[in-house]
Protein backbone atom coordinates (compact mmCIF):
# COMPACT_ATOMS: atom_id res chain seq x y z
CA UNK A 1 0.00 0.00 0.00
CA UNK A 2 3.07 2.60 0.69
CA UNK A 3 3.69 2.07 -3.05
CA UNK A 4 0.00 2.53 -4.17
CA UNK A 5 -0.10 5.90 -5.74
CA UNK A 6 -3.59 5.73 -6.11
CA UNK A 7 -4.36 5.96 -2.41
CA UNK A 8 -1.23 7.89 -0.91
CA UNK A 9 -0.90 10.10 -4.33
CA UNK A 10 2.34 12.71 -3.43
CA UNK A 11 2.99 10.93 0.01
CA UNK A 12 3.84 7.21 -1.82
CA UNK A 13 6.76 5.73 -0.96
CA UNK A 14 10.18 6.65 -3.16
CA UNK A 15 12.34 3.92 -4.15
CA UNK A 16 15.10 4.43 -1.32
CA UNK A 17 12.39 4.80 1.46
CA UNK A 18 11.16 0.69 -0.14
CA UNK A 19 15.04 0.03 -0.40
CA UNK A 20 15.73 0.85 3.29
CA UNK A 21 12.59 -0.68 4.36
CA UNK A 22 13.57 -3.77 2.73
CA UNK A 23 16.99 -3.77 4.40
CA UNK A 24 15.56 -3.38 8.08
CA UNK A 25 12.47 -5.75 7.58
CA UNK A 26 15.28 -8.20 6.27
CA UNK A 27 17.63 -7.63 9.32
CA UNK A 28 14.60 -8.10 11.99
CA UNK A 29 13.53 -11.33 10.23
CA UNK A 30 17.10 -12.74 10.17
CA UNK A 31 17.26 -11.42 13.78
CA UNK A 32 13.91 -13.28 15.37
CA UNK A 33 15.37 -16.41 13.20
CA UNK A 34 17.79 -16.31 15.21
CA UNK A 35 16.37 -15.37 18.46
CA UNK A 36 13.84 -18.27 18.38
CA UNK A 37 16.51 -20.83 17.24
CA UNK A 38 18.48 -19.91 20.03
CA UNK A 39 15.49 -20.32 22.28
CA UNK A 40 14.83 -23.32 21.56
CA UNK A 41 18.19 -24.74 21.25
CA UNK A 42 19.77 -23.37 24.16
CA UNK A 43 23.20 -24.83 23.03
CA UNK A 44 23.04 -23.60 19.66
CA UNK A 45 26.75 -23.13 18.44
CA UNK A 46 27.82 -19.31 17.11
CA UNK A 47 28.93 -21.28 14.27
CA UNK A 48 25.30 -22.51 13.47
CA UNK A 49 23.87 -18.91 14.59
CA UNK A 50 26.63 -17.67 11.81
CA UNK A 51 25.16 -19.92 9.72
CA UNK A 52 21.55 -19.13 10.02
CA UNK A 53 22.85 -15.52 9.34
CA UNK A 54 24.36 -16.71 6.23
CA UNK A 55 21.40 -18.21 5.06
CA UNK A 56 19.11 -15.57 5.79
CA UNK A 57 21.24 -13.44 3.74
CA UNK A 58 21.88 -15.44 0.59
CA UNK A 59 17.46 -15.58 0.66
CA UNK A 60 17.98 -11.38 1.13
CA UNK A 61 20.32 -11.36 -2.08
CA UNK A 62 18.28 -13.93 -3.89
CA UNK A 63 14.97 -11.78 -3.25
CA UNK A 64 16.72 -8.60 -4.28
CA UNK A 65 17.78 -10.14 -7.62
CA UNK A 66 14.90 -11.77 -8.27
CA UNK A 67 12.82 -8.22 -7.51
CA UNK A 68 15.76 -6.45 -9.97
CA UNK A 69 15.12 -8.45 -12.69
CA UNK A 70 12.58 -7.27 -15.10
CA UNK A 71 12.42 -3.62 -14.24
CA UNK A 72 12.91 -1.00 -16.03
CA UNK A 73 15.45 1.80 -15.21
CA UNK A 74 13.83 4.64 -13.40
CA UNK A 75 13.56 7.29 -15.74
CA UNK A 76 12.85 11.39 -14.41
CA UNK A 77 9.19 9.95 -14.95
CA UNK A 78 9.40 7.70 -12.41
CA UNK A 79 10.17 10.17 -9.59
CA UNK A 80 7.59 11.04 -7.05
CA UNK A 81 5.86 13.81 -7.57
CA UNK A 82 5.71 15.50 -3.90
CA UNK A 83 3.73 18.61 -5.47
CA UNK A 84 0.41 19.45 -3.68
CA UNK A 85 1.17 17.03 -0.68
CA UNK A 86 -0.44 19.45 1.76
CA UNK A 87 -3.76 19.55 0.53
CA UNK A 88 -3.66 16.06 -1.25
CA UNK A 89 -6.66 13.68 -0.13
CA UNK A 90 -6.84 10.14 -0.60
CA UNK A 91 -10.18 9.57 -3.19
CA UNK A 92 -13.26 7.51 -1.87
CA UNK A 93 -12.44 4.19 -1.29
CA UNK A 94 -15.32 2.85 -3.55
CA UNK A 95 -13.47 4.36 -6.71
CA UNK A 96 -10.29 2.91 -6.50
CA UNK A 97 -9.30 0.15 -8.22
CA UNK A 98 -8.60 -3.56 -7.00
CA UNK A 99 -5.02 -3.55 -6.29
CA UNK A 100 -2.55 -5.80 -8.36
CA UNK A 101 -1.13 -8.13 -5.83
CA UNK A 102 2.73 -8.85 -7.24
CA UNK A 103 4.75 -12.16 -7.38
CA UNK A 104 7.42 -10.75 -5.05
CA UNK A 105 4.76 -9.71 -2.74
CA UNK A 106 3.19 -13.38 -2.83
CA UNK A 107 6.52 -14.77 -2.24
CA UNK A 108 7.21 -12.17 1.01
CA UNK A 109 4.54 -13.30 2.64
CA UNK A 110 4.46 -16.68 1.60
CA UNK A 111 7.81 -16.55 3.49
CA UNK A 112 6.50 -15.06 6.45
CA UNK A 113 3.95 -17.40 6.73
CA UNK A 114 6.20 -20.32 6.48
CA UNK A 115 8.41 -18.68 9.21
CA UNK A 116 5.77 -17.93 11.71
CA UNK A 117 4.51 -21.69 11.47
CA UNK A 118 7.93 -23.04 12.03
CA UNK A 119 8.32 -20.87 14.80
CA UNK A 120 4.84 -21.34 16.32
CA UNK A 121 5.45 -25.47 16.10
CA UNK A 122 8.84 -25.01 17.08
CA UNK A 123 7.31 -23.39 20.21
CA UNK A 124 4.68 -25.72 20.80
CA UNK A 125 7.66 -28.46 21.13
CA UNK A 126 9.20 -26.41 23.44
CA UNK A 127 6.56 -25.99 25.81
CA UNK A 128 5.66 -30.05 25.26
CA UNK A 129 9.49 -30.97 26.12
CA UNK A 130 9.71 -28.56 29.15
CA UNK A 131 6.09 -30.00 30.40
CA UNK A 132 7.71 -33.59 30.01
CA UNK A 133 11.07 -32.24 31.69
CA UNK A 134 13.17 -32.95 29.23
Amino acid sequence: MCNDRAVLGPWVNGPRTNAFTTVVVGVLVTLAVILTASVLFPDLSATAIEGIMAGCGVAGVLAAGYSFTGRRTATKEDLVDRTGRDDWRMPPLETLTRPVVSTGYKIGMGALRGYLLIAMVLVVVKIVQTALGH
